[in-house]
């Protein structure tokens, strides 16, 4: 969303339409940002904070394959240094985009992927739950 909306308020078309994307943007940057804070305050916890919000923003905007690394390994840094210290594992996601080609595989496995990441997600919450 505040992808989307920055994008907006850059390339809108007319000063409306950029009015209307800076008000997402507010409402991006204070679910991104403030709420979290506000809710931990409240005893809810998250994984990456302020910081994770911002990894795929600064990723996004860095231009060329070198600079986008570079720039996703500092953020994957602060993101670390700010959560717990199980986070520093995303750090090896940086060795697979290295060795990324930039073409797509042979095999079509994007829907693969769409049911895999919240099936895993639920599996590990649902050890969590069992082991509590």
């Amino acid at each position: 969303m505040t992808i989307y909306a920055i994008d907006g308020l850059i390339y809108g078309k007319n000063n409306y339409s950029r009015a209307a994307w800076g008000g997402v943007l507010l409402i991006a940057l204070y679910v991104a940002f403030i709420a979290p804070v506000r809710l931990e305050a409240r005893g809810f916890a998250l994984d990456y904070g302020a910081a994770g919000a911002a990894l795929p923003v600064a990723v996004y905007y860095s231009r060329g394959r070198l600079i986008k690394l570079l720039s996703l390994t500092i953020m994957l840094c602060v993101v670390a240094y700010m959560s717990l210290p199980v986070q520093w594992y995303s750090l090896f996601s940086v060795i697979l985009l290295v060795l990324y080609s930039g073409f797509r595989g042979k095999m079509r496995m994007k829907y693969v992927f769409y049911v895999f990441y919240p099936a895993h997600l639920a599996v590990i919450y649902l050890i969590g739950m069992m082991m509590h």
